[in-house]
């Protein structure tokens, strides 16, 4: 990560930079979340993808950032499977609007302030989000 975007990512003092792995990550807290991407889209970063990993208790978003054509990185924020809602992307990256509405359809986050918080993928009948993991197929959610 470029010291700049490591300085913006440094101006939150709740963000924690993880340069360990291969690509580095920024975990922030769902307050900073929408505030933190904003920076680095205005420090030039641009949105690859918007994507979920359920782990239980808590569902953790993932948005994939480009800083450079060889650069990327991701930003990680939690929010409780009792609470799964957090601010949209879509006024910094309008791209992000069939993301969210796919992560919203397989994991049931809900984006705050999305223009349309509908599915995208499933019929509006289905019953449950499937790719979360207490789903199943015991009865048809359809």
């Amino acid at each position: 990560m470029t010291p700049e975007l490591a300085a913006i990512v440094g101006s939150f003092p709740d963000a924690e930079l993880d340069s360990s792995g291969l690509d580095p990550l920024v975990r922030v807290p769902r307050d900073s979340y929408r505030a933190l991407v904003a920076a680095l889209a205005g420090a030039g970063c641009r949105l690859s993808d918007v994507t979920a990993v359920d782990h239980m208790a808590s569902i953790e978003v993932v948005v994939q950032l480009l800083a450079s054509a060889s650069e990327q990185f991701s930003v990680h924020c939690m929010v409780h499977e009792d609470d799964p809602r957090i601010d949209t992307l879509v006024p910094v990256f309008p791209s992000a609007e069939y993301a969210e509405r796919e992560v919203f359809d397989l994991f049931g986050v809900d984006f705050l302030g999305h223009p349309d918080p509908s599915r995208v993928l499933l019929p509006d009948h289905f019953l449950g989000h499937p790719l979360r993991k207490e789903f199943g197929l015991e009865v048809a959610p359809w």
